[in-house]
């Protein structure tokens, strides 16, 4: 009784804004323009983003305006749902806010690793995240070498992982990206455990869990196909948590002679059971990932309504249609086919 007293009407707020959400037939539909004008005329109308639209005349919109205002309307939401939370439920929304942090710290290594170019939509995301975060932005952008970009971090939680690897020899992106990557799902899985008990944790482990063993196994595969790295290599590149994969998947996996082996011993394993009698596949698992992570984050605010789920749930939709919207975007402004742009927002 008292989550659905303290749940009551955020549920309510968010299931109005779940209802703006784009349709599988708006995605049809606008992958079929041949202009990003057109596109943003269709966006224009549709209920998530008419307000964003309302004084721009969108016929003289370029992409990277259009895709400014789909970001902003992500921010938006957010910032929506915080205001009408409680204190409890923002904490859940503090931990949330790590993905949208760790994001911008990974495109701001970007650009100073490669010299420099500008951080996308800067304004907004300057705007949006200086709210809710300890970051100094204007210090980080104006960064140009990778030391001075870490020595901006200090004082924040990003600072210590981060700042080990300028001990080591020519680091490189892949190597900063893995550190965050890491520090990021440890603490995400440590802090829910913390601000979370019973059917609340319990949901959030099963969408965090499956994040973590979906990543996992991408980077197994991945690893193996395309790096032919030892097996020592790869357990340390793994996020040292497991949710439904077992320590003997793992190993199996980690240890697989070739692909073929690979492709047997993910067969065994949880995922693969949930997905038939869809075949799941190492060539497969990048396909199937937003699906797969999509299909249980509505599983567990469908079973528990009255709980963090069902933000977790929005806030993982809306991320995942700004994806979609802005690699259709990309997609129409190189005049692709409409099948083939459908092919790149459904995986």
């Amino acid at each position: 009784m008292s989550n659905l007293l303290a749940y009551s009407g955020i549920t309510a707020k968010i299931r109005a804004m779940e209802g703006k959400l784009l349709t599988e037939n708006d995605y049809k539909e606008l992958v079929s323009f041949r202009s990003v004008n057109e596109a943003a005329s269709f966006l224009k109308n549709k209920p998530a983003y008419k307000e964003l639209f309302s004084d721009l005349d969108e016929s003289r919109l370029h992409r990277g305006q259009i895709e400014r205002l789909i970001h902003l309307s992500l921010y938006k939401d957010f910032t929506k749902i915080y205001k009408f939370s409680n204190p409890k439920q923002r904490k859940f929304l503090h931990l949330y806010f790590m993905r949208y942090e760790a994001s911008l710290l990974k495109t701001c290594m970007r650009a100073v690793l490669s010299g420099g170019i500008d951080v996308p939509h800067k304004d907004i995301v300057k705007q949006f995240l200086e709210h809710y975060s300890s970051i100094d932005m204007d210090q980080l952008f104006a960064a140009h070498t990778i030391e001075e970009f870490i020595a901006c971090l200090k004082g924040t939680e990003y600072y210590k992982p981060l700042s080990k690897l300028l001990n080591i020899a020519n680091p490189t992106l892949f190597d900063y990206e893995m550190t965050l990557d890491l520090y990021y799902f440890s603490q995400i899985w440590k802090s829910s455990q913390e601000i979370l008990k019973g059917k609340e944790l319990k949901s959030l482990s099963a969408s965090f869990g499956s994040k973590i063993d979906m990543l996992n196994l991408q980077w197994i595969y991945r690893s193996k196909k395309y790096y032919r790295m030892s097996s020592a290599d790869i357990y340390a590149l793994l996020i040292p948590i497991s949710y439904k994969l077992k320590k003997h998947d793992l190993i199996r996996l980690v240890e697989s002679a070739s692909i073929e082996d690979f492709n047997l011993n993910l067969s065994g394993t949880y995922y693969a059971k949930i997905l038939l009698p869809e075949v799941l596949t190492g060539e497969s698992l990048e396909h199937i990932y937003n699906r797969l992570l999509d299909k249980i984050n509505q599983t567990s605010a469908k079973m528990n309504p009255y709980s963090v789920a069902t933000i977790n749930m929005y806030l993982t939709r809306k991320d995942h249609e700004v994806n979609r919207i802005t690699t259709a975007l990309e997609c129409i402004r190189y005049g692709l086919d409409s099948n083939e742009t459908l092919k790149y927002i459904t995986n």
